[in-house]
């Protein structure tokens, strides 16, 4: 006798696997971060988007670098691979986000790995593998070479510590020199860009005239200073000679004065600009510590 089976009448599907997260290239976001007055600092918050819901695993295992301009290369085109630093490196309040900051503004095409073990599916806790982006959006290859601040400077003496610590401790130059020597070495210097054809002889007696007139060794009685000042002869700086020693500024007024003081602020670096109330008249002081300097 011939036996029947029987059958269900809806067959059972397959179980189904879960999706595993992959990142959403063109969903990163980048953004340039601001310090408190609105200026931009040199550091970038990258948000990467993933296609399902994910767990941040170690924040060790992640990389990111961008290719810059090799500064030591004979070429000066050759390229160079450039680590990104990443910092704080957290995950998104939504659940399908990490987010971080880096400690340089990033290159377009840089390469972001996330290595296995750093981030698992939320649904059932399994890694999501190794992956790689490229950031859609970025500094070109020459801004980011800048941004890297790969060049070394070579005149560290020209940097205070607390800018450069290689730098040499900073000696102070209290020791004003006589205003013979200083006339000596404006004259010689002025001769030079007449010689380099900066400026012309006319040029080169109007900063002469300037810094002897009586009335500018009046408002500025350092002949260091008013050297300094006058120097700036035949370049994009010259205004400054008559803003300074003049009344072609802001006040329309001459400077009370522009000297070394001891009244300087003590928060002030080098020298402060003041201006009076009751005169419309501006003042600026140096630190006496800088009588010296070329």
């Amino acid at each position: 006798m011939d036996r029947k089976i029987s059958r269900p009448l809806v067959e059972s599907l397959e179980n189904r696997q879960l999706l595993s997260a992959v990142p959403l290239t063109d969903k990163i976001k980048i953004a340039m971060l601001t310090d408190t007055n609105g200026e931009a600092l040199n550091s970038s918050r990258i948000t990467v988007r993933f296609s399902e819901a994910i767990t941040l695993s170690d924040v060790a295992q992640f990389r990111m670098f961008g290719y810059g301009i090799n500064p030591a290369s004979a070429s000066g085109t050759a390229q160079e691979k450039v680590t990104i630093n990443l910092l704080n490196l957290r995950a998104g309040s939504d659940g399908n986000k990490i987010v971080f900051e880096t400690d340089r503004r990033v290159r377009k095409g840089a390469r972001f790995f996330m290595y296995d073990g750093a981030i698992q599916n939320t649904s059932d806790n399994s890694n999501i593998g190794e992956q790689l982006s490229l950031l859609p959006k970025g500094l070109n290859k020459e801004r980011f070479t800048l941004s890297s601040r790969a060049f070394k400077p070579t005149q560290v003496s020209r940097f205070s510590q607390s800018v450069y610590s290689n730098a040499a401790n900073p000696v102070a130059t209290p020791n004003e020199p006589s205003a013979q020597s200083v006339l000596n070495d404006l004259t010689a210097f002025l001769d030079a860009k007449v010689s380099a054809g900066t400026i012309d002889s006319a040029k080169k007696q109007f900063a002469l005239d300037q810094f002897n007139n009586a009335t500018n060794q009046s408002t500025v009685p350092s002949a260091n200073l008013r050297a300094a000042i006058v120097s700036l002869v035949g370049t994009v700086a010259e205004p400054a000679i008559t803003n300074l020693m003049g009344t072609d500024n802001v006040t329309a007024k001459r400077y009370t004065v522009i000297d070394f003081s001891t009244e300087v602020s003590g928060s002030t670096p080098i020298a402060e600009t003041k201006g009076n109330p009751d005169t419309g008249r501006l003042r600026t002081l140096l630190k006496t510590s800088y009588k010296g300097e070329s």
